[in-house]
């Protein structure tokens, strides 16, 4: 269990998709702002379509599965490893390495941000009215607050991770990277802390009670993310009770069983379309669908595909990259295809066409940036232990 643990390809395959939905969530704000067309396929399919629908646009609840997955990632290196000591040795490690390997590729997509802010290249204020939308669009705030290089250099190494402020940002998606930083920190606290302890399950516990009371629930999906995969690595021998491992080697082969894969995705879907019940719903749904695709073999063998690894190998390129690229490309490409065509037929083109740029711009800063952050992260915790 230990070596199969170390290497888990179906979840990349997983970030690859929430990636997606997280961009085509914000192609949809660009050309198709409002509910208007959710009405109008419940009245063709009903609410169950119109959900599995919504569920291929629903960013919000990509962000949740993004911080779930991220938390049982940062984890099984943990309880992979043998010792208490050697389990705090890697999480000293990780923490070191943290900050870095998240804040190159968000400065090198601030960088580029003012850069071509500067050179007079973003329009998207120009396709925000050319498609009659109004200021406080997600569309019209793209452009960055300002074109001063050091605000753009203290936004991407400090106010993105320590004191993120909407109106000041030059990036609409880094909202989430203070989470990130935060809640990773907090894993790796409570990891040294309880992780391998007898009665972890009580801190397990404890901590998701007293988070959900003060409605840190992002701070809940970090220790749900630390949870499964403790299951998962742990499954064989975390019950003492006879019976309690049966009922778990139980429960486990049948929700390895292909034929529950199927079963599953429909009302999955369904379930991810609907509203974030509480603020909790969508956090619900991303811990039991990513502990689902680690456990099925369906699932497994669906989010190992080729493409789609390559795809999460380069997710967090795309997630960031893709903002700018509707700035600067939308307009044009919307402006040119709207003269050949109605504006529906231009807008969905210009979306199927920024979409693939968005995938080949986020190669790029994988390639220039986010691979080169893990390097140079491993380096950097090397040179101070």
């Amino acid at each position: 269990m230990i070596e199969k643990a170390q290497k888990l390809p179906e979840l990349e395959g997983l970030r690859a998709v929430a990636a997606i939905v997280v961009l085509l969530s914000h192609l949809r704000d660009t050309f198709f702002p409002g509910d208007w067309y959710s009405t109008k396929i419940k009245s063709l399919i009903g609410w169950v379509g119109a959900s599995v629908f919504e569920s291929f646009f629903d960013g919000n609840f990509s962000v949740w599965l993004f911080w779930v997955m991220s938390a049982f990632v940062l984890s099984i290196r943990f309880y992979s490893s043998g010792t208490q000591t050697e389990g705090v040795r890697l999480m000293s490690d990780a923490a070191i390495r943290r900050y870095p390997r998240l804040a190159i590729p968000v400065l090198f997509s601030v960088v580029l941000t003012w850069v071509t802010y500067n050179l007079g290249w973003i329009s998207n204020k120009e396709l925000a009215v050319a498609l009659g939308q109004s200021d406080q669009s997600w569309l019209h705030k793209l452009t960055p607050f300002s074109g001063d290089f050091l605000q753009a250099i203290e936004s991407a190494l400090w106010t993105v991770f320590f004191s993120y402020e909407e109106s000041r940002s030059y990036n609409p998606v880094l909202w989430t990277m203070q989470i990130e930083l935060l809640g990773s920190f907090f894993l790796f606290c409570f990891l040294c802390l309880f992780g391998k302890s007898k009665k972890r399950w009580f801190f397990y516990v404890a901590v998701l009670s007293v988070c959900s009371a003060l409605s840190l629930y992002w701070i809940d999906a970090f220790i749900l993310g630390a949870l499964l995969c403790d299951l998962y690595v742990t499954k064989p021998t975390f019950a003492k009770s006879e019976t309690v491992k049966r009922a778990t080697h139980r429960i486990f082969n049948g929700l390895s069983h292909p034929i529950a894969g199927v079963i599953m995705l429909v009302p999955t879907l369904a379930m991810i379309g609907l509203p974030n019940y509480q603020g909790v719903f969508h956090l619900l749904i991303a811990t039991a669908l990513t502990g689902f695709v680690v456990v099925n073999d369906l699932s497994r063998r669906i989010f190992s595909s080729r493409i789609l690894i390559f795809l999460g190998k380069i997710s967090f390129g795309f997630y960031l990259g893709h903002p700018l690229v509707i700035a600067v490309l939308g307009n044009p490409i919307f402006a040119f295809l709207v003269r050949y065509c109605s504006p529906m037929l231009a807008a969905l083109v210009s979306c199927l066409l920024l979409g693939f740029c968005s995938i080949g711009f986020g190669w790029m800063i994988w390639r220039l940036a986010d691979y080169p952050a893990v390097n140079l992260s491993k380096r950097f915790s090397k040179m101070l232990q």
